[in-house]
């Protein structure tokens, strides 16, 4: 016997995939999705927000508090992401609060920038200026950076002039022609470890908070994303859909639209 709504069970399936969701996030979504639709055994213009508390509270005693958590976050990934449907939102009873996260001010961006140390500063200019991940950062090789026409390229992301001036000097006092741009004083790729926990440490001391790189990258998209749009803002940070991205901003209690 064929089960009910397996267009919508595709449409599931097809938009985790394309948004590039973690394997496992996968599996799990789809898994507790299946187990509600064959649980109300409607068709899905059939279901009602009370069918969804009426599965939530008859897993209650089944469940942990995370687990119940993450099934409605999946019924909403569903029924709002997928099919446009909002009878799942606003369900609050089985809600996580989520503290509210505080990023980076553009202000405080530049105020560290020129606080740190050449190759400190360096890093986190690049930060604010590309997309590149702190990975691709502390993999970048000297024959990355170049000039094209009147532009300068590091890795392909466009790079302002001061930066590059900034670069090819720092480049030049420390003799590197070719391998990698940032070092450890043993000559090897600087570890990605290193860069995270140096931001921490040079936050503290000069904000007198303690601030991460997700916290100062998220807060330059955010005033990317007052200025020239949320387009502009998901691309910086690497998101294929700006619903996602403004989910995640609503998550930590930015709400900009």
């Amino acid at each position: 016997m064929m089960k009910k709504n397996l267009l919508e069970r595709i449409t599931l399936r097809t938009e985790l995939l394309y948004r590039g969701y973690a394997t496992s996030t996968q599996i799990v979504y789809i898994r507790e999705v299946e187990r509600f639709l064959d649980y109300i055994n409607k068709e899905v213009i059939e279901i009602t927000k009370s069918d969804v508390v009426r599965f939530l509270n008859e897993e209650e005693s089944k469940k942990d508090t995370n687990t119940k958590i993450v099934q409605l976050n999946a019924l909403e990934f569903f029924f709002g992401e997928c099919l446009g449907i909002t009878i799942a939102e606003d369900i609050n009873c089985f809600k996580r609060e989520f503290k509210t996260r505080r990023l980076m001010t553009l202000k405080e961006c530049e105020e560290l920038i020129g606080c740190v140390q050449e190759r400190e500063r360096i890093i986190y200019q690049l930060v604010k200026e590309t997309k590149l991940t702190i990975s691709e950062i502390g993999a970048l090789k000297a024959n990355d950076l170049l000039q094209l026409d009147k532009d300068y390229y590091i890795s392909e992301e466009k790079i302002s002039l001061d930066l590059a001036r900034e670069l090819y000097t720092y480049l030049e006092r420390r003799g590197i022609d070719e391998g990698y741009i940032f070092m450890t004083r043993e000559q090897k790729k600087i570890h990605i470890s290193t860069i995270q926990k140096g931001f921490i440490e040079n936050s503290k001391i000069f904000l007198k908070y303690e601030f991460t790189l997700k916290d100062f990258k998220y807060g330059v998209a955010l005033e990317m994303i007052k200025v020239y749009g949320e387009e502009v803002g998901a691309d910086f940070l690497g998101y294929k859909e700006i619903k996602t991205m403004r989910q995640y901003f609503k998550r930590i209690g930015y709400v900009y639209k």
